[in-house]
């Protein structure tokens, strides 16, 4: 998988077992390049675009290697209780 980092992209494919390639892009409130930095690692690599020999290296392996890796736990979703307060603003 190749993706964007943005938050919610980054977290949903925490959630799965595909190996991800993470491209940050520039964003004014959202620091998309950190965000890759730190789980381009856990989720497969991230494309650093002053090394991108790096990234395609990365993406030729899997090609040839297909694998999965460990999903990351999260922690609960919290949907639950979300769903409780929820119902509790009913009349």
């Amino acid at each position: 998988m190749v993706s964007t980092a943005g938050y919610n992209s980054v977290l949903e494919l925490a959630a799965t077992d595909t190996p991800t390639m993470l491209v940050p892009i520039a964003r004014s409130i959202d620091d998309q390049l950190a965000r890759a930095k730190l789980w381009g690692p856990r989720l497969g690599c991230y494309l650093n675009v002053a090394a991108p020999g790096m990234g395609l290296d990365w993406l030729a392996y899997q090609i040839e290697t297909p694998s999965r890796r460990p999903v990351w736990n999260l922690g609960p979703s919290g949907g639950a209780e979300a769903a409780r307060r929820i119902l509790r603003l009913l009349p």
